[in-house]
């Protein structure tokens, strides 16, 4: 967005979709090739569960870019030569994306669970069933809201 504005480029709102678009799929292309990857390399050091992982590290790492554009001073706009109400469009974007990673990832780990039922009301273990119930409970609020 920088440099088109430095050379005089003004998108219409029609390419400005399309633009957003495209965004959203390097983004998900992205995503996607991380969990890939980290699901080759947690089959490689034979971790246990390595797809249900890879799942909530993409979660996680959606979740770390939903926070760039939230303050309203913000180096990354300034960088993208965007100010901070564009970059809302895209917080909800990725915002979305961490709620079907955390949905994939929660429902690949259920299905692994020997007694789901039980499992998810407890709270124990360093990974807790409960606390990612509880979380993803509070995402799809918070997307679902905004």
């Amino acid at each position: 967005a920088a440099l088109m504005r430095a050379r005089g480029v003004v998108l219409t709102p029609s390419q400005s979709q399309r633009a957003s678009l495209a965004l959203a799929c390097v983004f998900g292309v992205f995503v996607v090739g991380y969990g890939a990857a980290n699901c080759a390399d947690n089959i490689s050091l034979y971790i246990d569960m390595p797809l249900e992982r890879a799942l909530g590290d993409a979660a996680a790492l959606s979740f770390w870019f939903v926070l760039y554009p939230v303050p309203k001073v913000l180096n990354v706009g300034r960088l993208a030569g965007t100010g901070y109400e564009r970059l809302v469009s895209y917080h909800k974007l990725v915002s979305v994306s961490v709620l079907i990673c955390t949905t994939l990832h929660g429902g690949a780990m259920v299905r692994r669970m020997a007694n789901p039922a039980v499992e998810l009301r407890t709270w124990a273990g360093p990974h807790p069933a409960l606390a990612g119930v509880l979380a993803w409970s509070l995402a799809v609020v918070i997307v679902a809201t905004s």
